[in-house]
């Protein structure tokens, strides 16, 4: 089951914009940069393509929660049934992950590389959590949560480390924003589903 739902994972961040563009948008940075924009012109497209790509992301993962289990079974010829849930807690590890790609990108951009290792190096923390999880008897949710958690430990500490020494910030409040829609038309696709269910 997860080595199925992994596939499934990696085909999801391969179409993302960040990771399909990667090759035409890592030049775009470098040039916003060394041009007349700067760190506020490389900062800006940045966090375009981070919302572009969140974008994206928002309608896959509201589809995900809805239907996960009649996706999961259509995907997989009805051989994992009943394991939505799993699914569609794994593709959240998309969000994070497809702002490392952009994070990783803006780092090299600024010849910050070791900004890159060092979060790499603090990612060992999510193997512990998982084993701990796998002890504590959570099974497929303790290799889940390791995923969620070295993402987002590698996007803390590369951001937290540009913040610190430069001048770029990450567009939070438009982020939240666009992760606060998208969960808005979840809860109402959950309401009208509810609403026109088969008795």
């Amino acid at each position: 089951l997860f080595g199925f739902m992994r596939r499934l994972f990696e085909m999801g961040y391969m179409y993302l914009p960040a990771t399909l563009l990667a090759e035409l948008l890592r030049p775009k940075l470098v040039a916003s940069y060394v041009g007349k924009g700067g760190m506020t012109e490389l900062a800006r497209n940045a966090n375009l393509m981070g919302k572009i790509s969140l974008f994206v992301l928002m309608p896959v993962l509201s589809l995900t929660w809805l239907a996960g289990n009649e996706l999961l079974s259509l995907l997989s010829g009805e051989k994992f049934t009943e394991s939505g849930h799993y699914l569609a807690a794994l593709l959240l590890a998309l969000i994070p992950l497809s702002q490392r790609t952009i994070l990783e990108s803006v780092a090299m951009t600024c010849n910050k590389s070791q900004y890159c290792t060092l979060a790499s190096f603090l990612t060992i923390v999510a193997l512990p959590v998982g084993y701990l999880l796998l002890e504590a008897g959570y099974g497929l949710w303790s290799v889940i949560v390791a995923m969620c958690t070295a993402q987002i430990i590698f996007n803390l500490t590369v951001n937290t480390a540009m913040v610190h020494s430069t001048s770029y910030r990450v567009d939070i409040t438009g982020f939240f924003k666009l992760m606060a829609a998208g969960l808005m038309s979840y809860i109402l696709a959950q309401l009208v589903a509810q609403q026109f269910a088969l008795p």
